[in-house]
């Protein structure tokens, strides 16, 4: 029996994150550059950073640990099914609009990868319908994951809902609307 690298863009992902909660833990400091500032200023070029790397940052262990746990459950799947191109592509998207979003209606600071978290939920349940099909699956998620983060928006904890919404909305929209 060997260990083998089954989800490249999967594991990198999971092992930068690591890496930077390890050097934020050992400096006890965040990493600046990898937080998308509440108070983005479009003259800082140090703000810019923050659009696609804010995910690889994580506030503690568990946050990291909540995150990663479903990226490395429903990584390889998504991989398998769409390739690594695609993988990348989808993320990379997705961090972005959830960037954009986060500057036009937030200025409280955004760390994590639980909007990619949401995408990857969604995109799973939705990976063996058909054409114009709606799984049940997919309507239970929607209804349990993003009703709960709906629901959520109201609450003041320092927990981004509108990302996780965002992150389930890309991941429909990449189902439904891009082949």
């Amino acid at each position: 029996m060997r260990i083998t690298y089954n989800a490249p863009f999967t594991l990198a992902f999971t092992i930068l994150a690591a890496v930077v909660i390890a050097i934020t833990m050992l400096t006890k400091s965040s990493l600046g550059l990898l937080i998308l500032q509440g108070d983005f200023k479009t003259s800082s070029w140090q703000h810019y950073f923050g659009i696609l790397l804010y995910p690889f940052s994580h506030a503690n262990m568990q946050h990291l640990v909540g995150n990663f746990a479903i990226i490395l459950l429903l990584g390889p799947i998504l991989e398998k099914k769409f390739g690594i191109k695609k993988m990348v592509l989808m993320s990379v998207a997705t961090t972005f609009v959830i960037a954009l979003i986060h500057i036009i209606i937030s200025d409280d600071n955004l760390i994590g990868a639980s909007g990619l978290v949401f995408m990857y939920i969604v995109l799973a349940s939705l990976i063996d319908s058909k054409g114009k099909e709606i799984p049940l699956t997919f309507i239970l998620v929607a209804v349990l994951f993003l009703g709960q983060e709906i629901i959520g928006v109201f609450r003041h904890d320092n927990i981004s809902q509108v990302a996780h919404i965002a992150g389930g909305v890309m991941g429909m929209f990449f189902r439904y609307f891009v082949k």
